[in-house]
């Protein structure tokens, strides 16, 4: 019986259960945000490629990684990048 009782609580907790684990570098890269294969970055671009990250989301554009980018950054969405080329390919924000 305890083992039951086990399973449930189990079963009951694992929808609460964040599995979601994004690097914030690699995500701002492959939409991107940030060149890829950058390994250096500075404190400067990191943050205006989260400010403009921020700004494609509708978020308040702070150029940190606040819980709201970073809950927006594990969001699923497709694989498509929101720039191209230094150029925007969506000139709609994502809501």
């Amino acid at each position: 019986m305890f083992h039951y009782d086990l399973l449930v609580v189990f079963l009951t907790i694992i929808p609460f259960l964040d599995t979601r684990n994004v690097d914030h570098t690699d995500f701002l890269q492959k939409y991107g945000y940030l060149p890829r294969g950058s390994n250096q970055l500075s404190s400067t671009s990191l943050s205006e490629a989260l400010k403009n990250m921020q700004r494609m989301a509708g978020l308040e554009e702070t150029g940190e990684l606040d819980e709201r980018t970073k809950r927006m950054m594990e969001r699923p969405r497709c694989g498509h990048p929101d720039v191209q080329e230094d150029r925007w390919i969506y000139k709609k924000q994502r809501n």
